[in-house]
């Protein structure tokens, strides 16, 4: 057909300016490049794994019939002590990674091994701990030991320890409270038990509520530079697509100029059909640079846009907008001379504006986002944030319907006008 042939000529001359594919491909690349540079990081390499902290367990703790008979009434849980509570609440098969555990009965020969070098720390649960745990007014010890040069290691492990301890304390200070507080009261006893029952209900009773463990695969950007890298790339992406769907789109009045178009419409091909492929043309360029851009930081820079289906919505709420836009601001111009200052100027201007959210590392102000919005850049912006933030399809869509509702606008009043000046 006319109209793909004449898209096919204009993809060839755009691919064939080294300028244009320096703004296209090479600026948006370089300037990420730099940045990963100037803060001193690959982000292809590796995620740090970190080291296992060699732990000795040393539970001694014997357990207790009472403990025993209300774990089984609250939890249901097969848990026999105190110490095989904190034991299984700790450390599991997710905190595998973390914990080399070494379960041992000698208190002397695991501080011993610390000392050594052969382990990173021992922890003691002491025999009466459950007995203990359950009778008013006593307190409970549990000793971990580690030399200092380990207590940077170990701090994590020791906060998880005392977390875990301090809810299960919230329990207790509660039924000895309710004791006290009901020493008066005819049927203590059951009135105590239902108290129990309220603190039993808890959620800190239930194993899975403990400790909140996240592993290190997280679908997130998961490093410092990966987090910055990806909002710039993102906004040099989504500038230099309007600056190339504005550019692509000047090539009619260059040749409206030098006369090639009034040459173009001397054959049988009709105007309109003319003006459909020099549109067409704006619209692939652009869509074959962002995508390209879009795979090659994906690979060059590590980072992730987010799923397939997000990524395609925000390729469609790029690139239609930037085709449209371009087409729009060329229709505000006469000839190329004025098209410098005009184009340079706008689109500065509505680039910075929509890119407020990126220069304040997302920590701006209500009122300054919604000023991002103001321009159709901002909502493309918006709309490649929520695919890397692994947003549901459901938040895309708005974004989306709002990226086509200016392409539209830019759509009905560009066209005609192209198409009154030369058809």
């Amino acid at each position: 057909m006319k109209i793909f042939d004449i898209v096919i000529k204009d993809l060839t001359s755009s691919f064939r300016s080294l300028f244009l594919l320096i703004f296209m491909f090479g600026i948006p690349l370089l300037v990420t490049g730099m940045f990963t540079l100037m803060f001193g990081g690959n982000p292809t390499e590796p995620e740090i794994t970190v080291p296992q902290i060699r732990v000795i367990l040393v539970n001694m703790d014997m357990g207790d019939p009472n403990f025993q008979n209300r774990m089984d009434q609250q939890s249901g849980l097969p848990i026999t002590s105190l110490g095989n509570l904190i034991e299984k609440t700790l450390f599991t098969e997710e905190t595998a990674q973390y914990y080399n555990v070494d379960n041992k009965s000698d208190y002397a020969s695991a501080q011993t091994e610390v000392n050594n070098g052969t382990a990173d720390v021992a922890i003691y649960f002491p025999s009466d701990l459950s007995t203990t745990f359950t009778m008013p007014g006593e307190n409970n010890v549990i000793e971990i030991y580690y030399t200092a040069e380990n207590a940077g290691k170990v701090y994590g492990l020791q906060s998880a320890l005392s977390s875990i301890v301090d809810e299960l304390s919230i329990r207790r200070i509660a039924v000895d409270t309710a004791l006290a507080d009901t020493s008066e009261v005819a049927d203590q006893n059951s009135t105590v038990q239902n108290i129990v029952q309220e603190v039993s209900s808890f959620p800190t009773t239930k194993r899975d509520f403990l400790v909140d463990v996240r592993t290190l695969d997280e679908p997130q950007q998961s490093s410092l530079i990966l987090s910055m890298l990806a909002p710039i790339m993102g906004g040099m992406m989504i500038f230099f697509a309007f600056f190339t769907g504005t550019t692509t789109a000047q090539s009619i009045l260059r040749e409206a100029e030098s006369g090639t178009l009034s040459r173009l419409f001397t054959t049988p091909t009709s105007h309109r059909t003319i003006l459909t492929g020099k549109f067409l043309s704006v619209l692939f360029t652009v869509l074959i640079q962002v995508s390209v851009l879009i795979v090659v930081s994906h690979y060059l820079f590590n980072i992730n846009w987010g799923t397939p289906l997000h990524v395609l919505i925000a390729i469609i709420a790029i690139v239609v907008p930037a085709a449209a836009f371009g087409i729009f601001v060329n229709t505000l111009v006469k000839n190329t001379k004025q098209s410098g200052a005009i184009f340079g100027g706008l689109l500065t201007v509505t680039g910075m504006i929509g890119m407020m959210e990126i220069f304040t590392g997302g920590n701006s102000s209500a009122t300054l986002s919604k000023v991002s919005l103001l321009v159709p850049q901002g909502w493309s912006i918006h709309t490649l944030n929520l695919s890397m933030s692994a947003e549901t399809t459901t938040a895309l869509v708005l974004p989306l319907v709002i990226s086509l509702l200016w392409s539209i606008v830019f759509f009905v009043i560009g066209i005609p006008r192209f198409s009154k000046r030369f058809i």
